[in-house]
């Protein structure tokens, strides 16, 4: 009998590691790709039949009395939301057969019979539910709908998703049925206090909701999970004033299987009549939203005009020149040039005069890496040693690493003699020789340091990938895509191709040194217009160079930095940009997802920073009180 009971309580410690195992390959490993794995209720068939089959080998000869202690491994299925009936019931037939399959107590032909239903039921839930591969670049595509992936099998009928007939509570604890949600569209979130990705929306699904304010046919529900936490949830309510209905979900689990919610946050659009289509992602169900009720979150702003008046104070008090552009859903609605390219010749800036635009060029280089890693030329975790093994640590430094910052190597344009070698053509060689020379300031990903050197290693990567020159990859996959007619690689300064010299205020404007692009190569070598930098931001949001997924990885804000962008910092809004600063020009452009709006300003002379000019013009735009400032 002891020795039974030794057996039993190792079958239990088997069936709970194998279960453990399991549930951890398929559900947070998933090598396989498999979508929304967490929803498919094969798994735990699968799981259930195996665990409790090995249980069973080990316990064949027990006594049938003590292997109902077998199931207590069933217990570890709720945490994973399957312990829930009537679904207990397969599970529990199905590991009741395995252990049967094993047992020396039932004759052969009983053990043999066992078998067949366990395959039924595996083979039921199996093609009950879509089986869908998730392939490399899978994502959502403008509608919503899945791209990138291998769908295996889907029996399912195609008819429209209806809302339950399931119970909420609302912040004064009454009953909400969502079979209520109807009569007009409806915008749903789910979400949570205790999720930090709907913790980071939150903001932005506010703006989105006060830009429909007006608009009598939309509401909006947020449906909170926050069941356990209701303290927390009401807390949030009453000190952030969410916009729209306010519901509770008192069990999670109840609610998820209902509505076959994978996770949070989900957004839900509801038509009129009750049906209802999910999105995982934000900025696609906003663009649904829009596409099916025939709005526009943003109308055109009636503050533009009022920029004239600044612009035209800083040209009369010689504060700066310059050119600013601002663009709203993939259109110019204002552009202004002040002052001059060329001084001394007295000649005039227009629309397409092209400046150095500095370390904006960083965004294009990490828009061309994150191209090259969708073809699976190169990967994020490919190690700098692979080109060039010579540099100090590069073993340990990944193209992600030089991307944001992260890399420990020094930067070269911090040298003591900079002054004396930037204004020459630099080789590769020169330039590598002073990159391995200067070595490494700290351990990479010990912190976040910005540093040109990163990006112009990645310019030679680039370079070494395609085997051109970055002039030749920078025409081929964004300027021909995009038709930037106003944009490309810098060379020598020259005022009758319409490029702009820079200057500094020294009691008056003098002219300001000039580097050789091929000191800052991919992190600060392109010219462009304001114009054009917008149309390239505009397209890199929209899709046209980058996958969403590429896109959304490059704006994962780290330590103040994502890969070629960082996070603008203007309040109640948000938006990713970059700013540039070489010789005399100053540059930066910012766009902003929720409003559709790109902005960009250069300057090649400044005597009030750009920065302020900068923000002035950005509260002008969203401020109808705001004044302008006096000089």
């Amino acid at each position: 009998m002891k020795n039974q009971i030794l057996k039993i309580l190792l079958g239990v410690v088997t069936s709970v590691i194998i279960i453990g195992l399991l549930f951890y390959f398929f559900l947070f490993l998933n090598p396989l790709g498999i979508y929304q794995s967490n929803t498919l209720r094969w798994i735990p068939i699968f799981i259930v039949g195996v665990s409790f089959y090995c249980s069973g080998l080990i316990n064949k000869n027990t006594t049938i009395k003590l292997l109902p202690i077998l199931f207590i491994p069933v217990i570890p299925f709720k945490l994973f939301n399957f312990t829930y009936f009537p679904f207990i019931i397969p599970l529990c037939i199905v590991a009741a057969l395995a252990i049967a399959l094993t047992n020396k107590q039932l004759n052969l032909k009983h053990r043999e019979y066992a078998f067949i239903p366990i395959v039924g039921i595996f083979l039921y839930f199996l093609f009950s539910q879509p089986l869908i591969i998730e392939k490399k670049d899978f994502g959502y595509d403008e509608n919503g709908e899945l791209t990138n992936a291998l769908v295996l099998w889907d029996f399912s009928k195609k008819t429209d998703l209806i809302l339950p007939n399931h119970n909420l509570i609302d912040i004064e604890n009454n009953d909400f049925n969502m079979k209520k949600i109807s009569g007009k569209t409806h915008f749903v979130t789910f979400w949570a206090t205790w999720c930090p990705p709907c913790m980071r929306n939150k903001p932005e699904l506010e703006e989105f909701k006060k830009s429909l304010s007006n608009n009598s046919e939309i509401e909006f529900i947020d449906i909170s999970f926050d069941g356990d936490r209701k303290d927390k949830w009401l807390q949030y309510i009453a000190e952030k004033r969410p916009m729209g209905i306010q519901l509770l979900s008192e069990d999670e689990q109840i609610t998820s299987r209902k509505l076959n919610l994978a996770g949070i946050p989900m957004y839900f659009i509801v038509k009129p009549n009750g049906t209802y289509k999910k999105y995982e992602s934000f900025a696609t169900a906003k663009q649904m939203l829009k596409k099916n009720t025939g709005n526009e979150a943003i109308p055109k702003n009636k503050n533009i005009k009022k920029l004239d008046t600044l612009f035209s104070l800083i040209a009369s008090n010689n504060k700066g020149m310059g050119s600013i552009s601002f663009f709203q859903g993939s259109e110019e609605i204002y552009q202004k040039t002040i002052g001059f390219s060329n001084l001394e010749k007295q000649v005039k800036s227009n629309k397409r005069t092209k400046y150095r635009i500095g370390s904006i060029t960083k965004t294009f280089t990490a828009t061309i890496m994150m191209q090259l890693i969708e073809e699976g030329k190169i990967s994020l975790e490919t190690k700098l040693a692979t080109f060039f093994p010579e540099v100090t640590n590069a073993s340990n430094i990944t193209i992600e690493s030089l991307l944001r910052h992260r890399s420990g190597l020094y930067d070269v344009t911090n040298q003591d003699d900079f002054a004396n070698w930037m204004e020459k053509p630099q080789t590769k060689q020169q330039m590598l020789h002073r990159i391995i020379k200067n070595g490494i300031n700290y351990n990479v990903n010990e912190h976040r340091e910005y540093s040109n050197t990163n990006y112009i290693l990645l310019s030679y990567i680039l370079e070494k990938i395609e085997r051109k020159t970055f002039d030749e990859i920078l025409r081929s996959r964004i300027i021909q895509p995009c038709d930037l007619k106003d944009t490309n690689f810098g060379g020598k300064i020259k005022t009758e191709n319409n490029q702009a010299f820079s200057y500094s205020m020294e009691s008056e404007w003098k002219l300001a040194t000039e580097t050789d692009m091929s000191v800052p190569m991919g992190a600060g070598g392109i010219i462009s217009t304001p114009t054009d930098l917008n149309l390239f931001y505009d397209h890199l949001f929209n899709g046209t160079l980058v996958s969403d997924k590429s896109r959304n990885a490059m704006t994962d804000i780290i330590d103040g930095w994502g890969m070629g962008f960082s996070q603008f910092p203007f309040p109640n809004k948000l938006a990713y940009g970059h700013p540039g600063s070489i010789d005399g020009f100053s540059s930066i452009t910012v766009y902003f997802p929720e409003e559709k709006l790109g902005v960009t300003y250069i300057t090649n002379a400044e005597d009030l920073p750009l920065r302020h000019i900068f923000f002035t013009t950005l509260n002008i735009y969203f401020d109808d009180k705001f004044e302008i400032p006096k000089f």
